[in-house]
């Protein structure tokens, strides 16, 4: 089985190399394909932006995850650390992953920890497969950004729909969806009717203009 964990050691006060220990314990403890894992250091999320230190350890072997995850969180209990939730870890497990060396690859996208590292490939292999990693991670970096940026302008755009809103006395449905089509034109923004409406019904069911029950029926 293939498997990815991943620890934030300041999430439970743990100091950095102790944490990082766990990966060479988890490859003496357990059958780990000796050839094959990689463990990565990290401190930023998929904005590009700086988030708590992590590692990530990919490694595969014939272990149970329940087994695996007990076992992770007892080496840190024997050292006097509590290791539990999502904030201090991950355990996640794959029968096999579509592309294998894509996987592998994923943990050099920031930096990846070669003392901690054994790859079946070649010096040269290796380096493509960071480059890759790297030129990945900034693709999707400037695309989570432009999505963030999108739904933040969403928002916005909605906020100033309602303070609009609050200085008219509409009352119907009809009402509501040309003033907001109007105030996206004067914006100079794209007019899509699936949004207006969505933005309609939003502030007739703010200002009970509808009930829940009524748009559940208008829309099912």
């Amino acid at each position: 089985m293939y498997f990815s964990l991943r620890v934030t050691p300041c999430a439970f006060q743990c100091p950095w190399e102790t944490a990082l220990r766990i990966v060479k314990s988890i490859l003496l403890h357990y059958d780990v394909d000796e050839e094959c894992y990689i463990t990565a250091d990290e401190k930023t999320n998929k904005y590009g932006e700086a988030c708590k230190r992590h590692f990530h350890f990919n490694f595969i072997c014939e272990g149970k995850k329940d087994t695996i995850q007990k076992w992770i969180r007892k080496w840190y209990s024997d050292r006097d650390y509590v290791c539990r939730g999502n904030k201090s870890y991950c355990l996640t497990i794959y029968e096999e992953p579509d592309d294998l060396k894509r996987w592998l690859r994923y943990c050099m996208k920031e930096k990846y920890l070669g003392k901690l590292t054994k790859l079946p490939y070649t010096e040269a292999e290796i380096k493509e497969m960071e480059a890759l990693a790297k030129d990945e991670r900034s693709r999707s970096s400037s695309i989570h950004l432009k999505k963030r940026e999108k739904l933040l302008n969403t928002e916005t755009m909605f906020d100033k729909i309602c303070k609009k809103l609050e200085k008219e006395n509409l009352g119907t449905k009809r009402e509501i969806f040309i003033f907001i089509a109007k105030y996206y034109v004067e914006e100079g923004k794209p007019v899509n009717y699936k949004t207006i409406e969505g933005y309609t019904y939003n502030w007739m069911l703010k200002k009970g203009l509808i009930s829940y029950n009524e748009f559940y029926n208008k829309c099912s």
